[in-house]
Order: structure tokens, then sequence, then C-alpha cells
């Protein structure tokens, strides 16, 4: 089981923005980049661009 923290501080930040901004997340939890990138699909925002590199990952999207 992984901690929502990071999906829920991802929903907080999305409400701040508006339509088309890009959002940069960063991690080093591994098992919350799924969770992230699946909760971003389920709303609907675009993925961009998904990097690891082995210590952080950072997923890049587009607001709906």
């Amino acid at each position: 089981m992984t901690c929502p923290m990071p999906v829920l501080k991802t929903r907080k930040k999305i409400k701040d923005l508006t339509s088309g901004k890009i959002l940069k997340i960063i991690g080093d939890f591994k098992p919350a980049k799924k969770n992230i990138k699946n909760f971003l699909e389920k709303e609907g925002h675009s993925i961009l661009d998904i990097q690891d590199n082995g210590e952080e990952y950072y997923l890049l999207t587009q607001i709906k």
C-alpha cells in the first residue's frame, strides 16, 4: 500500500492552476509515480513526459 499524500498534493496543486498550464511533478518514492500517473489520466490531464533517473522521477502534465 502506498501513501496517498503525493496524489493529494498533486490534486491540491491542480486546483490552483488554469486549463492549459503545465505542471512538473518531482518525486523519489517510486510507487507514487504510478499512482500519480493513474490519477492524472483518470482526471483527463495530458501526460507530456515521464522521466526517471534512478533516484528521482518527474511527470510533466498539461492541465485539462
